[in-house]
Formats: C-alpha cells, sequence, structure tokens
C-alpha cells in the first residue's frame, strides 16, 4: 500500500472517530455549573401554594437555571435542578415541568429529552445522565429547606 494512502486512510479513520464521538463526549465533560442553594420556603405562600397537593410542582428561582420542586407524597417534596444534563454549555438547555411527574426540555432541538421526577430516570434521551437532585427537608406542614 502506497504510504500518501495508508497515511490518509488514518486520517479519515481518526476524524471519522472524533466527529462521530464529539456530542456524547461533550456531555461527559461539561458538568452543570456548581451555584451555592440554600433556600427555605413556605408552601403556603401564593408563590408556592401549588405544593400544598401530591403532584404539585413549583418553580423556584435558584440553581443554575432554576430549580422544580415537586410534591411526591403528603411527606415528600423534592428538588430538581432545571438545567439540563444534555449539552449544559448550552444556553437553551433548561426543563420544565409538562405534567404527570415528567420534565421535558423546552427546546427540543437544544435538550431533546424527557426525564421522569418519581423514577429519577431519563425517559427519552439524548440524555445520558439524570437531573441534578438538591436536598429537599419538609417539615411536613410548612417549610421546604433546599441545598446542594
Amino acid at each position: 500500500m502506497n504510504y500518501k494512502v495508508f497515511s490518509l486512510l488514518i486520517k479519515s479513520l481518526f476524524l471519522i472517530i472524533i466527529v462521530s464521538c464529539s456530542k456524547d463526549q461533550k456531555e461527559q465533560d461539561i458538568p452543570i455549573p456548581y451555584v451555592p442553594v440554600n433556600e427555605r420556603i413556605n408552601i403556603n405562600d401564593p408563590l408556592y401554594n401549588n405544593l400544598t397537593n401530591v403532584g404539585g410542582w413549583a418553580y423556584l428561582n435558584a440553581g443554575s437555571k432554576g430549580i422544580i420542586l415537586y410534591r411526591e407524597s403528603t411527606e415528600k417534596i423534592s428538588a430538581f435542578e432545571r438545567h439540563c444534563t444534555y449539552d449544559p454549555s448550552e444556553v437553551c438547555s433548561q426543563v420544565d415541568m409538562i405534567g404527570g411527574g415528567l420534565l421535558q426540555a423546552n427546546d427540543n432541538d437544544c435538550c431533546g429529552s424527557v426525564f421522569g421526577i418519581n423514577s429519577r430516570s431519563i425517559i427519552k434521551g439524548p440524555a445520558s445522565r439524570p437531573l441534578i437532585e438538591y436536598s429537599a427537608q419538609f417539615d411536613g406542614t410548612s417549610y421546604v429547606v433546599v441545598t446542594n
């Protein structure tokens, strides 16, 4: 085999490998920005009173791209980062509640993933990592403290 042909073949193979892995590698290499969170909210406040019912949810202006609070049961409220884990460098990589315990990207061209709150799983990719979950301590009546 001619050296030039061999060299071109190796370079082409290398380029194909880089291009095919770049998006997945990008997702793994870029972490969600760490933002300190220490929030205390009253679920009886009109901004959060949807949390008084099981299955209710509310947005909290904290974290990297916001936090979704979700009332899983009478005793448990969960808190999830709204920053999509797929290609977090994108400005539009934010998820919204779509109901039924599901979170979906508000711009499918950017994140294109659906996440389950109750299962803490990825329902639909391309994301390969679940959403970041914050610690949410609920006193059982009025107050939730969200921290990381």
